[in-house]
């Protein structure tokens, strides 16, 4: 039934055909971009192979730092993190494309050793001990240039070419954002795919049977889910869903409050103004976190964390699997939206869900298993590596682009759709629903007497009713237009999607141009790179 309603489509020969039309020369990686941790992998042969970095492992810590003059990336800059609080940037990812007034970012302000500033365009960007001030694109192309590093190392030549992850809940500027990440480092960032697209990737390369799978992703800072449909070698996104904004970083955030608390109690002191002291206890919060995904119960020990007129005080605390769970319990239950929308959106029953695919750190959580267990009735699959598969698939992608691999089609849903608020601040309708790419929508520009709205239309990131608290991504004035005669249609301005993000195009209309002129902050929305 899959394969005569996916691969008989023409959408998928059209995609098939424009694969391998526009086939890339060199070698491609596929870098999975993550929070906590980052992970490069290469094809080999017709099967893509993780790299190791230079220090022996698959995976290197998203953490960059800088002492003195020197810049240092990965195991290097995570080890001194602890001395060197205030310049050792982890966890970026989470602003990459945010405003400094969001909400999100306002409260991860309050949580990290480093200074998050307010940079001139109004983004949320970094700042170091010395003052300098990084935007979160240079700090993920700090990342990617270390990924590029290591793969050029083990392949022995250089690589110029990329397939570059992203959460599937990024919106518009965000991916531009990572894709500027990897500009930075050298990169000639060739796709920007969705995390869980790549992950079901590594996961159905060597199956033939057709079939339906979820693949539920929660890593270090984001979660997504997403619904696919995988038969004779087509891969279709139905749907996707997520909240670009929860992850392992909340519930090491949540334990180190934990901890802090407990100590308070005991000592009557309040660590949350020393920045070196929060250091060592997130970094004891996030080792508890990880072993208690396979013990009972685990101890915190941190001597010396401080002192007052009694001399020099230590934590030494014990905490229990079912303590963490308890913690956790609001994390994990937030998933549970995102999941119940996404089916929804792919027009889908639950029960013909054949595999549920985990993917990110944290679905090696148990009290994540079982959740997971519980909302799609079954058993979820763990034959993937959950550090690993994004990378791999990403790879694979790369191995399409390049001929490497033939008869393999990926189609793709666009990310959030930018909706329109005209001067007075009236939120334009869309189409809500999510679409293969390419795609083109016409938002309607129109004032309420019908006639071309001019002035500036500001664009909305994100499928909300009521835009008025969302800030504005970029805009579109239109001016010059003739006033509209009662036959001619509605409309104002093409919107059209092609692979990589949204790029607005002028109108025709009877005859005469209306001209559309669009603005873009924080270098989004161009038509560089676009294809």
């Amino acid at each position: 039934m899959f394969a005569r309603r996916v691969c008989g489509s023409s959408l998928a020969a059209a995609s098939l055909a424009r694969y391998q039309s526009t086939k890339v020369q060199g070698d491609v990686i596929g870098i999975d971009l993550g929070t906590t941790n980052s992970c490069v992998a290469s094809m080999e042969g017709d099967k893509p192979r993780v790299l190791e970095n230079a220090e022996g492992f698959r995976t290197t810590p998203s953490v960059v730092a800088f002492k003195g003059n020197e810049k240092l990336v990965g195991l290097a800059a995570k080890r001194q993190a602890i001395t060197n609080p205030t310049s050792t940037f982890f966890a970026v990812k989470r602003l990459i494309g945010r405003r400094f007034e969001d909400e999100h970012i306002q409260k991860d302000i309050k949580h990290v050793p480093y200074k998050i500033v307010r940079a001139n365009n109004g983004d949320a960007w970094v700042q170091d001990g010395n003052g300098k001030q990084y935007s979160p694109s240079q700090v993920g192309g700090f990342v990617l240039e270390k990924m590029k590093e290591t793969a050029e190392n083990f392949l022995g030549r250089k690589v110029s070419n990329a397939v570059v992850t992203c959460p599937a809940y990024f919106n518009d500027a965000q991916r531009q954002a990572t894709k500027d990440a990897g500009s930075i480092a050298g990169l000639n960032v060739i796709r920007v795919v969705n995390e869980p697209t790549a992950a079901a990737l590594a996961f159905g390369l060597d199956k033939t049977k057709d079939q339906l799978i979820a693949v539920y992703d929660l890593g270090g800072g984001t979660f997504d889910i997403s619904i696919l449909e995988i038969a004779g070698g087509v891969f279709e996104v139905k749907a996707t869903n997520g909240d670009t904004h929860l992850g392992g970083e909340d519930f090491d955030l949540a334990v180190s409050d934990y901890i802090l608390q407990e100590f308070k109690k005991t000592s009557g002191i309040d660590l949350s103004k020393e920045r070196m002291a929060l250091q060592r206890v997130r970094e004891a919060a996030e080792k508890a976190k990880c072993e208690l995904s396979s013990a009972m119960e685990t101890e915190i020990n941190l001597p010396f964390i401080t002192a007052n007129q009694e001399g020099a005080q230590h934590i030494q605390m014990n905490i229990s699997r079912s303590k963490l769970e308890q913690i956790a319990e609001s994390y994990i239950q937030r998933t549970n939206g995102p999941c119940k929308q996404c089916i929804k959106d792919a027009g889908v029953e639950l029960k013909e869900i054949n595999d549920v695919v985990l993917v990110g750190g944290m679905t090696r959580m148990p009290k994540v298993i079982e959740s997971v267990k519980k909302f799609f009735d079954r058993e979820p699959f763990r034959g993937v590596n959950p550090d690993e598969a994004v990378a791999m698939g990403a790879a694979a992608l790369g191995g399409v682009l390049r001929g490497d691999l033939k008869g393999l089609v990926l189609l793709d849903v666009t990310p959030p759709v930018p909706r329109y608020r005209n001067p007075r601040w009236r939120v334009h309708p869309h189409d809500p629903q999510e679409h293969h790419h390419p795609h083109q929508e016409e938002p309607d520009l129109l004032d309420r007497g019908g006639q071309p709205d001019a002035g500036r239309h500001q664009g909305v990131p994100g499928r909300a009713r009521d835009g008025g608290g969302q800030p504005a991504d970029g805009s579109v004035r239109l001016s010059g237009h003739p006033p509209r005669s009662p036959r001619c249609p509605p409309g104002g301005g093409h919107l059209r999607y092609r692979r990589q993000r949204y790029l607005p195009r002028d109108r025709q209309g009877q005859g005469d141009r209306q001209d559309a002129e669009h603005h873009h902050y924080r270098q989004r929305w161009s038509d560089q790179g676009a294809d």
